[in-house]
């Protein structure tokens, strides 16, 4: 976020919709740090409609990124865990290419379940855009592209698992 010399108000991080907003204070000091989407973790149609919604609408503004997390979680060993389908259906439906980007060195800083952050070396590579009409028959964005959010899931995991090894 800071590289990009955007302003904060121009990026949203997906947050869990059970934890990130259960409880009153979190919520209000965590909006007042960055703006969050909520996501509920259960996945229902209802549930990721909103979701979808609450993307677009935060995107429609114009030069607003999304900030998304693909394994839906952090690691509670270090390791890249496997993707969800999340990222790809945003990018799908909306029309919005995907940014692969690896940060490594995170889970030393700050390891799940730990309260406090420790000094630790973090590096963060970036890999070229994933562009989601390579994914789409047509240009067909009816909310039927289950086999383009998984290409593109795979693709995404690829590159992430690349950008890893080219600096191990």
């Amino acid at each position: 976020m800071v590289a990009s010399g955007l302003p904060f108000k121009n990026f949203a991080m997906m947050a869990a919709k059970d934890y990130f907003f259960d409880n009153d204070k979190r919520k209000y000091y965590l909006n007042l740090l960055m703006n969050l989407i909520p996501i509920d973790r259960d996945s229902d149609r209802k549930s990721m409609i909103n979701y979808l919604a609450a993307c677009r609408e935060f995107t429609r503004a114009g030069n607003r990124n999304l900030i998304i997390y693909p394994e839906g979680t952090r690691s509670l060993t270090g390791k890249i865990q496997p993707f969800k389908k999340g990222p790809a259906m945003i990018s799908a439906e909306l029309g919005l290419p995907i940014v692969p980007a690896l940060i490594k060195g995170s889970f030393n800083a700050w390891p799940k379940g730990k309260i406090f952050m420790r000094p630790s070396r973090i590096t963060i590579r970036i890999g070229k855009p994933i562009l989601p009409n390579d994914y789409i028959c047509n240009g067909d964005r009816e909310g039927n592209n289950f086999q383009a959010y998984k290409k593109i899931t795979e693709e995404l995991e690829k590159r992430v698992h690349e950008l890893k090894n080219a600096g191990a």
